[in-house]
This record gives structure tokens, sequence and C-alpha cells, in this order.
């Protein structure tokens, strides 16, 4: 009864007080009316940008993949640590063999060339997600090889298995008081014959009804050597740190790569329209440079993320959050020319503060593959082929 008389009032007030509560929806109050709306001024403009530039970032990768191998001048290497708590504390152990199974499933360059790392001990403490390539470089790992592989050529997907040094792995099963052993696991190095093929294999925990996760399996028994027991690891901590080299980072070229990391950033000079403006439409616009673009036939869906940029200083983590309606990619029938929505930046700009867009691969690509992809930038010498930015906006006539 509370909610009929409730109603009764409503619909009296609106009757009595607002008459066009009972109108019909007019062409203006359409919820699809076309522009220009009713007091309204609509205008379009086209802006080239005004600056543009490309960073590399010591960010850690921790993906679904791991990248080994070299392939022009990009260069990863693997790191791999079994969970130190997963393995009981045996200090008689003697361990007759162990091996480590990784699942190979991408690969970068040519399948048909030779591929091959070492296997190294790692001497200290690390996480996944803050390795970096500068962190690998000294006094991270042994000299000293405790294993090696190596193929000529081949297939898309398939198990590396690297028989392990035993000493090496005992250590891993003493007691943790121990001062003179290390269990920070190991880490794959290219061997100098690979220079033509990157290998991505999988990390712990991929979540497939398969696992297809790092296996240690050791076969040990006591001292005597009996009796014998085979057991398997399949979980701990992994990922990978590259590097390739972009010498002077050309100013005018928009460098962007993955697993390294390389990042871009573009801004446009908004100040022409007045505040208060309705944006419409804003189409930010690319050209691919094909020249210094490397694209693996393993890439999804070749999409770059664009991201509004809340300070001018940093391109690591003060950005918004990924989106993937603002992903560009390349224009029908024009694969050099990638085109972005960015209506929700340009007019975050038009209220200010302006520090422009971030442009880098998806998380998934980022994190996991060294795709790398090159657009020509504000400075490049032709003009037809700087960024671009076409904005459709409304203007309120008083």
């Amino acid at each position: 009864m509370r909610k009929v008389l409730a109603a009764l009032i409503i619909a009296g007030a609106c009757a009595g007080v607002l008459p066009s509560c009972s109108e019909d929806p007019t062409e203006d109050n359409s919820l699809v009316a076309s522009l220009p709306f009713t007091g309204f001024r609509t205008q379009d403009t086209i802006l080239t940008a005004m600056s543009s530039r490309s960073e590399r970032l010591p960010t850690g990768m921790d993906g679904v993949f791991n990248l080994i191998g070299q392939f022009e001048n990009y260069r990863a290497y693997t790191a791999i640590q079994v969970y130190p708590s997963a393995f009981p504390a045996r200090d008689t152990i003697l361990v007759l063999s162990a091996t480590l199974r990784l699942r190979a499933a991408t690969w970068y360059g040519s399948a048909n060339a030779p591929f091959a790392f070492t296997v190294h001990r790692i001497i200290h403490s690390w996480t996944s997600y803050t390795l970096t390539w500068d962190s690998v470089q000294t006094g991270f790992y042994e000299p000293l090889p405790r294993g090696q592989f190596s193929v000529t050529s081949a297939p898309d997907s398939f198990d590396i298995v690297v028989d392990l040094d035993t000493s090496m792995v005992r250590e891993w099963f003493a007691t943790s008081s121990s001062t003179t052993n290390t269990k920070y696991g190991i880490v794959l190095v290219p061997d100098p014959s690979t220079t033509n093929c990157v290998r991505g294999v999988y990390g712990f925990g991929t979540g497939d009804t398969v696992d297809r996760s790092p296996l240690l399996t050791v076969i040990a028994g006591n001292t005597a050597g009996v009796p014998l027991d085979t057991t398997t690891y399949a979980s701990g901590q992994d990922t990978f740190v590259g590097t390739d080299d972009h010498p002077g980072l050309d100013p005018s070229v928009l460098t962007i790569q993955a697993g390294v990391n390389f990042r871009s950033a573009i801004s446009f000079d908004l100040s022409a329209i007045p505040r208060g403006s309705i944006v419409n439409r804003a189409e930010m616009i690319l050209t691919k440079d094909d020249a210094g673009t490397r694209l693996s036939r393993f890439l999804p869906d070749t999409a770059i993320s664009a991201h509004i940029l809340y300070t001018d200083s940093s391109l690591t983590s003060a950005f918004s959050a990924e989106d993937a309606s603002t992903f560009g990619r390349p224009s029908p029938g024009v694969p050099s020319t990638f085109t972005f929505d960015i209506r929700t930046a340009a007019q975050s700009w038009l209220r200010g503060p302006n520090y422009g867009v971030l442009l880098r691969f998806p998380t998934e690509q980022e994190y996991s593959t060294p795709e790398l992809i090159s657009f020509y930038g504000a400075t490049t010498t032709d003009p037809a082929r700087r960024p671009r930015l076409k904005i459709l906006y409304s203007i309120p006539v008083r």
C-alpha cells in the first residue's frame, strides 16, 4: 500500500509541476540524437604531436613465458628456483641424477637456427617481479656451468630436458642452517652459438589442464646408494630478463618493445580548444616504421595499449589502467597505419593537466615476448608521418 501511494504522489507531482515528464522524446533529447546538438557548435581539427619520446624501463617480467636465447640484438636469460621449503632436509642424501624439464612453446627468429644454453648456480637471493637485466650482470651467478643443452633445430613445442650437476642439487637438500650451500636456483644463459633464436618456455603455475610448469626430477638414495627413490618438484618462482640495443634512442622514432622494457609517450597541445568543450571523437593516428619493427607469428593480436599519463616524469606506474577499448590496431587495408580511440584522454586534457599518452604492448605480451614495433615520432622529417590527433568537439553557444 505504501509503494502504491508513493507512486501516485510522484505521478501527480510530475503532472502538476513538471509537464515535460509526460512528453514524448523529441529529436534533440533522444538518446540517439545526431550531431550537431541544439545549443552547441561542432568543430573538428587535426593536431600534430607536440613532442614524443621513448624510454627503457628497469622493470621485472614475471610473465607466462620465460625467454632464453639471442635474436639480432635481443638477449634473454631465464632464472628458476624451486622453493627451498619443498626439499626435505637430508644432509646424507646421495643424488644419483637430477633433470630439469622445460616446455618450449614459442620461438623468435628462426626455429631452424642452433639453440643452446648453459646452466649456472645463482648465488644471491632474488624475486621474480624485481629481477632485471642489470641485476644479473655482476655477481649474480657462478661462471662455472652446472649443465647445458643444445639443439640444431626444433618444432614449435617440445620438451627441453637438461641434466643438472648432482653436487649442486644435493646442496638444495642440506639443512637450512648451512652457510656454505645456496638454494637460490639456477639461471639459463644462452650459448654464444645461439645468435638467431629465442625460445619461450612455460613458467610455474600455468593453470592448464596439462601442467607445463618446469619439472625437477631427482633420483636419490642414502650414502650407500640405497634405497633409491624418485621425487619430482614443480613449484617455485621464475622469470626472465632481457636486453636490446637501441643506441641513442632516435627521437624521430617511437620505440615500443616487450621483454626489455621500452615504452613511449606522445603529447598534443589542445590549448586552442576552449575549456568546457565536449570531445565527441578523438582518433590518434600513428605510422609504423616497418624497418624498425620485429613481430613474431605467435603474437595473437597486433595491438598497442594507450594510457593517460598522470605525470611527465615516469612511464613506469603513473598512468591509467589498461583498457582494451583504447588499443591501437592497424587500420583496415592500411597495415602501416595504427588508429587509437583516445577520446577519454583528450577530454581529460581539456580539464587539465595534460601529460600526454603512454604507449606500450598490452600486459600479456609485454611481460612474455620480445616483440618490437616502431612508429614515426614528432620530429620525423616527413610531416605526413608524424603522429596526428583528429578531434571532433562541441562548444556550448551562449
